[in-house]
């Protein structure tokens, strides 16, 4: 079931997670059920457009990963966007060296209740395995 703008709380609580679900689930088929067909996605330097680069770059960060989590907490909403903090953990699939991905992201959906927008910024340092937060990771 989609939720659609305008959201309250719980609503947009309920999607927080199926996006955090999605994403952790490391399959870019459930990722791509939430967005819209003319997504724009931006991160420091990457821009994204549209399904097939949403699901090129999910795929690409499955290889290079072993072990993979995303936590993500809302900050605000208002009408049809959310103000996202999130924490991606993750290790490389290479060597082994863990990652702590620590950002905002500002995420708009469309009357359709799917994901039209995504602006990020985050910040990625290495950090040691004894120094991980989440429990969970996906394969």
């Amino acid at each position: 079931m989609r939720i659609r703008p305008p959201f309250d709380y719980e609503e947009v609580l309920a999607l927080l997670q199926r996006l955090e679900n999605a994403w952790n689930s490391r399959h870019p088929e459930h990722a791509i059920k939430l967005i819209s067909n003319d997504w724009r996605f931006w991160d420091r330097d990457t821009c994204l457009q549209g399904i097939a680069a949403i699901a090129r770059l999910l795929r690409r960060e499955g290889r290079r990963a072993r072990h993979y989590g995303v936590k993500a907490e809302l900050w605000t909403h208002a009408y049809s966007e959310l103000a996202v903090r999130y924490r991606i953990e993750r290790q490389d699939a290479v060597n082994g060296p863990w990652y702590r991905t620590r950002g905002n992201a500002l995420v708009q959906i469309d009357n359709d209740g799917l994901i039209r927008q995504c602006d990020l910024s985050s910040h990625e340092p290495p950090i040691e395995a004894s120094d991980r937060r989440q429990a969970h990771y996906t394969r």
